[in-house]
């Protein structure tokens, strides 16, 4: 069983790789101030993981068209319908960069890549959740 903090250190890596990435050469950049968001990053990402596994939450994120997903997402099984909860375990080793989830407004499973999500602020929803009965939950990112 994969540790926490490998976990989080390989979020983090993969977030500082792809930022390094898509940065301007002529910039100058600080590479300890990019590893330190990116360990902030990794650690808001992992926090929202634990929430998802405890709850329904809302949080919002950016899809790969650049355009800003808002999901109300859960990985209680007692909130997924029976016939699409996992039937078994998925070989998690090659899904690093991607987050499952089940979406509760599509009624389908989504995923966010690690590195394009931006967490402001999540919201804890009733267990009789709408949209209207939120909880706001700061992750200070």
């Amino acid at each position: 069983m994969q540790s926490i903090n490998s976990r989080v250190l390989k979020w983090a890596h993969l977030i500082y790789a792809d930022r390094l990435q898509n940065m301007d050469e002529q910039l100058t950049y600080d590479p300890h101030l990019e590893w330190r968001n990116s360990l902030k990053r990794a650690w808001a990402v992992h926090r929202l993981c634990n929430l998802l596994r405890a709850g329904v939450f809302m949080f919002h994120y950016m899809k790969k068209d650049g355009s800003i997903r808002e999901a109300i997402g859960t990985l209680q099984f007692k909130h997924i319908p029976v016939e699409q909860q996992p039937k078994g375990i998925a070989n998690r080793h090659n899904i690093v960069r991607y987050v499952a989830y089940y979406d509760l407004r599509k009624h389908e499973w989504r995923s966010f890549d690690i590195t394009q999500v931006h967490l402001t602020c999540i919201y804890e929803c009733h267990q009789d959740w709408t949209p209207d009965s939120l909880l706001e939950f700061n992750l200070s990112v």
